[in-house]
């Protein structure tokens, strides 16, 4: 294979050195490790570290580069420096933790060292994503017969909500996974899916979950396992092969004692597991058998809206979120942010949008709501938000906005000092949350340049 010239150099030293597509392997050599490429259709191996990776190519005899988003070129072409979005990506990482340790400071500062300040999983405000493991629904084959593209496109348009994977997510800042699960005559038997749409075995999914959770032991993390299609023994089956080497990890119902706990129990970072998984399936099966398995049904206050109208989902969530904290009864509340496709086409025509055009419009507007409604009444507080596409528009400020919900009573100072490379977001979000500004600081661009910037974000 001949080798075309450096592009780049670094000290007078080959950054990478540009190599034309392989027809056969869709592989192509690079200075540095080898690893599956996540890109493309066909098995193909990229660079597991340094500058460069994941190059994706159409056809043969392609030549290209592609910067890592963890590392970036100076103008000089002289030194390589890390991206300021990596290390924003570290703090959302684990903002639990560092909202507990900020909380613990206000109370030395109030003279109450021995008050425990730390907030109940019921009592924070989480951001999370709806069917969250929709990243993986691809049709590599279908999508090359001709023929068949455009049913492809149009199975993806109306049933993937996520185009990050599970780790991504977690690493954003999400805290809350919606997962829909089937046995299936994959390689561990479960795989993930929306509605007839099946998606790609639940093996990779499932491990990043608990690999972050075994990495961030003080973040707590809230799943939904949903299981239309399965019962008795194939649900005991996805239990002895997912859950039982990872049971340390799962909040228990019982304490100790076997006395029966609720989520107002529940602190993050407590040393008593750290994924609450809620379980719905036919006849609660997990969750009347396992101790670490929630009743999603009998956990949680919810109200989806089955809308393609943004008034009506405001409606439907703002009247779920009256019911104050005290009135959750140690329950989780869930705010179903997200617009219903297809099903209420009858009602609306925007019912025809995608997924993802049904997200333009919504998430632009979930800030703003939560703002209203937090300033109309501030007793009021979200405790979980799901949505599609989570952090596709407004530069993620929805993230931003359910974090500073629990740094309302946090000195910016202190903020600052614990989220050095986010703490201009979450201030100007704590701002919007106790002040008067109405309007999103985020700016809102029309027609030509706002489809450009959300086809970028999107990718």
């Amino acid at each position: 294979m001949e080798k075309g010239p450096s592009p780049l150099t670094v000290q007078n030293q080959p950054l990478l050195e540009t190599h034309s597509q392989q027809e056969d392997s869709g592989c192509f050599p690079c200075f540095q490790g080898m690893r599956s490429c996540e890109k493309v259709g066909v098995k193909c191996k990229l660079p597991s570290k340094g500058l460069f990776r994941k190059p994706v190519f159409k056809k043969k005899l392609k030549s290209a580069y592609v910067v890592s988003p963890e590392l970036k070129v100076s103008s000089k072409r002289s030194e390589v420096i890390p991206s300021k979005q990596s290390t924003a990506s570290k703090e959302l990482a684990s903002w639990q933790e560092k909202v507990a340790k900020l909380s613990r400071e206000m109370a030395n500062r109030a003279g109450k060292p021995n008050v425990d300040s730390n907030r109940s999983i019921a009592e924070m405000t989480l951001h999370g994503t709806h069917d969250s493991g929709t990243y993986s629904i691809k049709f590599p084959r279908l999508s090359k017969v001709p023929g068949l593209k455009y049913i492809a496109k149009l199975a993806k348009n109306y049933s993937v909500t996520q185009t990050k994977t599970i780790s991504e997510q977690l690493n954003s800042g999400v805290r809350y996974l919606d997962l829909r699960l089937r046995s299936s005559s994959t390689e561990s038997g479960f795989r993930i899916h929306h509605g007839v749409v099946n998606g790609s075995d639940s093996t990779t999914g499932l491990g990043e979950l608990f690999e972050y959770a075994r990495q961030h032991p003080k973040e707590m993390v809230v799943v939904k396992m949903q299981f239309d299609h399965d019962k008795g023994d194939s649900l005991d089956t996805f239990y002895q092969s997912f859950l039982k080497n990872n049971e340390a990890l799962l909040v228990k119902k019982t304490d100790d004692d076997g006395n029966p706990r609720s989520f107002a129990d529940i602190k993050p970072g407590e040393g008593q597991g750290n994924i609450v998984l809620m379980t719905k399936d036919k006849k609660s099966h997990l969750s009347s058998k396992y101790d670490g398995c929630w009743d999603y049904k009998k956990s949680t206050f919810t109200k989806w809206a089955n809308t393609a109208e943004s008034s009506e989902l405001k409606n439907t969530n703002k009247r779920l979120l009256s019911r104050k904290v005290e009135a959750r009864e140690g329950k989780l509340l869930i705010n179903q942010m997200q617009k219903t496709s297809l099903t209420t086409a009858l009602k609306n025509r925007d019912a025809m949008k995608s997924l993802y055009e049904q997200a333009e419009t919504v998430n632009s507007k979930i800030d703003d709501w939560l703002v209203e409604w937090a300033r109309k009444d501030p007793s009021i507080k979200p405790n979980i938000i799901s949505s599609d596409f989570f952090d596709a528009f407004e530069e993620g400020e929805n993230m931003y906005i359910s974090i500073a919900f629990n740094l309302l009573d946090v000195d910016d100072g202190l903020i600052k000092k614990e989220f050095p490379e986010t703490a201009d977001r979450i201030i100007k979000a704590k701002e919007r949350i106790k002040g008067s500004e109405t309007i999103s600081p985020i700016p809102k661009a029309k027609g030509i340049a706002h489809r450009f910037k959300a086809m970028l974000q999107r990718r």
